[in-house]
């Protein structure tokens, strides 16, 4: 079995594949490929990279539900939750208080802003990222709360 032989050459091969896949128009090849990923992977952290791919091959297909759901998922994995629903009320006061937040920063603050150091943070800003561009179209409401999220992180 290539996957406990070689795993980490059997990931980066998938994945890669699953890339040319979906390129070259292929998406049941580059789902069977992903599928296989996420069977095999052993921790969140391999297959991180597939189920962003997963999402954005899902959300070209208009398949929304499905894309936002997996991008749902992997955030909760990551300690992170998206409510299926945000009432105005608590959504006005994140936004004021994310605007307070931006607003005392200055811009020293903002040129001192060291890279973010940590795979994991950076990947769950890919996720949120990814859920917008899904929101946009599913649930244009959530929009505001994703935009917070990601500007508190």
């Amino acid at each position: 079995n290539h996957w406990s032989g070689d795993y980490e050459f059997s990931l980066r091969l998938f994945f890669l594949s699953a890339k040319a896949a979906y390129s070259c128009g292929d998406i049941e090849e580059a789902y069977e490929l992903l599928n296989e990923i996420f069977e095999e992977g052993r921790r969140l952290e391999d297959k991180l990279d597939s189920y962003h791919l997963y999402a954005e091959i899902l959300h070209t297909c208009e398949e929304r539900d499905e894309a936002f759901e997996t991008c749902r998922n992997v955030l909760s994995q990551l300690d992170e939750t998206i409510p299926d629903s945000v009432n105005a009320r608590t959504l006005n006061k994140m936004v004021k208080e994310t605007g307070d937040m931006l607003a005392a920063m200055s811009d020293a603050d903002l040129q001192g802003i060291k890279e973010m150091d940590s795979a994991l943070l950076r990947y769950t800003l890919k996720f949120y990222s990814m859920s917008m561009c899904v929101a946009f179209w599913k649930d244009p409401a959530l929009m505001p709360y994703l935009a917070c999220r990601m500007a508190r992180i």
